[in-house]
């Protein structure tokens, strides 16, 4: 939450959680999988995901599943992407917002995928951060696309480490742990999914599971 005021939408925290929310289960709509913001007292086994502020590895990753490996047809239902792992050389996991400042070309970043609509976005409501009153005002629409950006960007994230965590990409082609490259695919390398993509600047542009990793999901999670 406190790194929201970084992006200028402290006043719009909930706002912002409550679209990542969203964006989880339209992804993971028609598979079994349902997306709480509060331990569950009813199950035993859960994934957890945190996400937090800055990268705790210090290497500006946007998220991590830093479990073992590959969780293989889902063999584990207990993973935590959240905290240090020491079968993962000690590294922290989660999804981490602070990082996606790197996708601003006026911070001088050197990231490939760093887009000038970020700041086009953005800066309005970094440089006069946004309140809570303005929601109704000519500011609205400004503030309501920097809110839905920044819950798009975070929520698909999680979606890619979530499906990690549950086994994904079934067939790796970029390295062991994402898809080759591709259009739109929710489970590519992170610099095979661009600012557009990410952002889902034009909702036709956001990623989607490929065939195969939609067949997965819904063969390990299926709805009763």
């Amino acid at each position: 939450t406190d790194s929201l005021r970084l992006f200028g939408l402290r006043d719009f925290s909930r706002e912002v959680k409550d679209h990542v929310i969203e964006v989880l289960r339209r992804d993971y709509a028609g598979i079994n999988l349902e997306v709480r913001v509060e331990q569950p007292t009813d199950f035993l086994d859960y994934v957890t995901v945190e996400i937090g502020g800055p990268d705790p590895n210090a290497q500006q990753l946007f998220g991590l599943d830093n479990t073992s490996g590959l969780d293989r047809c889902n063999q584990r239902l207990d993973d935590k992407l959240a905290g240090r792992n020491a079968d993962s050389d000690g590294a922290f996991g989660g999804i981490f917002v602070e990082s996606f400042l790197q996708l601003s070309p006026r911070n001088g970043t050197e990231n490939p995928i760093a887009h000038p609509a970020f700041d086009e976005i953005f800066q309005p409501v970094i440089d006069q951060p946004a309140k809570q009153g303005e929601a109704s005002g000519g500011r609205g629409p400004t503030i309501e696309r920097a809110i839905l950006t920044l819950g798009n960007l975070v929520g698909n994230t999680t979606s890619h480490e979530i499906g990690h965590s549950l086994g994904l990409p079934v067939a790796p082609g970029c390295g062991q742990y994402h898809n080759a490259p591709g259009d739109r695919q929710i489970m590519d390398c992170g610099r095979d999914r661009p600012f557009e993509e990410r952002a889902e600047l034009d909702p036709r542009d956001r990623a989607v599971w490929t065939p195969e990793n939609r067949a997965y999901l819904e063969s390990i999670l299926p709805l009763p």
